[in-house]
């Protein structure tokens, strides 16, 4: 099934005129809502409605912090609705709701992205944009192959340009703990980036094992144990020699694609 664009979102009314529940406190609200009480969930929005949503417009861009905010209430209703949803710490529970949204847009906005590489691709047969179009092929096939939790810190930081404080709220990590998983992604990608040019050699064999390391060795990562084994293979195979010198010469065209 294909996307094309961000999930809508269904609003909840949360200006409801209430007066007895005024002044209850959070348990008792929480406890008449799982009554089936409609004034008493009404309540608990409006008393949380401005804090969940400064809350989300930390995680989002502020057009659409109020959607999922009203998503996240909605959401939050059914559950209740249905015999489960929060029990104490409403605020906690909704704004746990519009985290787990707010990931969903994310992941709605990458498959939109994929999808468009791959419409890309359909049209390089016309010879439009062919270098360049070639470049961005082999990073999305690069990117494809990370796993899921470094596409999405790439994505968070690369593209949609988020700081790590921003993402640590969104992923519930700390700050730090981004920054050094960012930094192995990239790198995983840069190394994913270079074997994608790089023609594979045949399974077992010692080639296979230097064309393997060539991603890290043409950026001057290998260790030096791996550097002196790649260099003393290339001495006396020209095949292999070929595919480092094509390494070398990709390996600065990734930021551009």
């Amino acid at each position: 099934m294909r996307h094309t664009g961000t999930p809508t979102l269904r609003r909840v009314e949360t200006n409801t005129p209430v007066t007895p529940t005024r002044t209850a406190n959070d348990h008792d609200l929480l406890a008449a809502a799982h009554r089936g009480d409609r004034a008493a969930f009404g309540e608990l929005c409006r008393r949380h409605q401005e804090p969940i949503r400064l809350y989300a417009t930390h995680l989002t861009d502020s057009t659409l912090a109020d959607d999922l905010v009203q998503e996240a209430f909605s959401a939050t209703l059914t559950a209740i609705d249905r015999g489960s949803g929060p029990n104490d710490n409403f605020r906690a529970y909704v704004k746990l709701t519009v985290r787990r949204k707010a990931m969903l847009v994310w992941s709605m906005r990458h498959i939109v992205w994929m999808e468009s590489i791959d419409v890309h691709q359909e049209h390089l047969a016309t010879g439009e944009d062919r270098d360049r179009g070639i470049d961005r092929l082999f990073a999305a096939s690069a990117f494809r192959t990370l796993p899921e939790r470094w596409q999405t810190i790439l994505w968070m930081t690369e593209v949609e340009g988020h700081s790590h404080t921003h993402i640590a709220r969104v992923l519930d990590m700390n700050p730090n703990a981004v920054a050094q998983l960012a930094y192995r992604a990239r790198e995983a990608l840069r190394q994913a980036w270079i074997n994608s040019h790089v023609k594979p050699a045949p399974s077992f064999t010692i080639c296979a094992e230097v064309r393997s390391n060539l991603g890290l060795y043409s950026r001057g990562r290998a260790s030096a144990r791996t550097e002196r084994y790649i260099i003393q293979h290339l001495a006396g195979c020209d095949n292999c020699t070929s595919a480092s010198e094509e390494a070398h010469r990709i390996a600065g065209r990734l930021e551009a694609a």
